[in-house]
């Protein structure tokens, strides 16, 4: 009876061993969610380079657009944004008064950003400007950014560092969260900047084979708002204020994508308008300094750029 007993009990724990295997196997076998790793801010100082052009310029289709191409083809590192925002442009971020004006205006983020970063003629199209210095227009080359960006940044060390990340949620929103570190203590107030970039988008372009490129790194929108609502270059409240060394600042934001409406799309169809695909959109968060400039009243420190995930 009792060796009946005994082979009984090793059979029912040999099933509860072989149903736990069983069991654990089925639970590997599951897709488990994508762990959120931290930011880690690493002390790169990246160049950006601010393409300023127009689909209607045959200027940039021509000389200037390819120059960009080819720099951010040949130096990874730098960072590349297309920032479009004459009225002459197909490409430009567009602005609305109200939800039922249909009415589009260029957006005010954009010639905030232009004033910013624009050459001593602030009307000049195109043009190239990389970390606070006008490199010049449609005659400039990739050999000559690239000179000026291996001469003046490149291995460099940064006074901010910057880190980032993006995810694609709900209802076409993107969750934003971005760090900074500093590496020594800083004088001043140091504003933050995020903008949402199409990565790519075919379309018209003057001056190009056919008329016809895909546009690269297109600025699209701004995440920040000031206090009346709306999209602005640059956050007037500062990120920091005289900064102590390793000063660590972490912030996080939505931006939510609206699609223009058909009834704006139908009065101008040749816009290139934004198509919003998370796989084809990044983020470029920028790091500037105030400054007692009006006409400059910020200088750029640091970038990074992220694609959305």
């Amino acid at each position: 009876m009792k060796s009946a007993l005994t082979s009984t009990l090793k059979s029912i724990s040999l099933l509860t061993l072989v149903c736990i295997a069983f069991l654990s196997s089925c639970e590997d076998d599951k897709p488990k969610p994508p762990v959120e790793l931290p930011l880690t801010v690493s002390p790169i100082q990246r160049a950006l380079l601010l393409y300023s052009g127009s689909t209607n310029t045959t200027a940039s289709g021509s000389l200037a657009y390819p120059t960009f191409l080819s720099t951010l083809s040949a130096e990874p590192t730098i960072i590349g944004a297309n920032m479009q925002l004459k009225t002459l442009t197909y490409l430009v971020p567009l602005y609305f008064k109200s939800a039922t004006n249909d009415t589009p205006f260029v957006a005010p983020f954009i010639t905030e950003l232009h004033r910013y970063t624009s050459a001593p003629d602030s009307t000049a199209v195109p043009t190239f400007w990389m970390n606070n210095t006008y490199l010049g227009n449609a005659s400039t080359t990739d050999a000559d950014i690239l000179f000026h960006y291996n001469k003046n940044i490149s291995g460099s060390s940064p006074s901010i560092g910057i880190a980032a990340k993006a995810k694609a949620g709900s209802n076409n929103t993107i969750e934003i969260a971005y760090k900074t570190a500093t590496y020594g203590s800083m004088q001043g107030e140091y504003h933050a900047s995020v903008f949402i970039l199409e990565d790519s988008v075919a379309g018209y372009q003057a001056g190009s084979s056919n008329s016809f490129v895909t546009h690269k790194n297109v600025i699209r929108a701004s995440a920040i708002n000031n206090a009346g609502g709306v999209p602005t270059a640059i956050n007037s409240i500062p990120l920091l204020s005289n900064p102590t060394n390793n000063s660590i600042v972490e912030k996080t934001l939505s931006f939510s994508f609206e699609d223009i409406r058909q009834s704006v799309k139908d009065l101008y169809p040749s816009l290139i308008y934004w198509d919003y695909k998370p796989e084809n959109t990044s983020v470029l968060v920028c790091i500037w300094k105030k400054t007692s400039s009006t006409s400059k009243p910020y200088e750029f420190i640091n970038a990074v750029i992220a694609p959305v995930q």
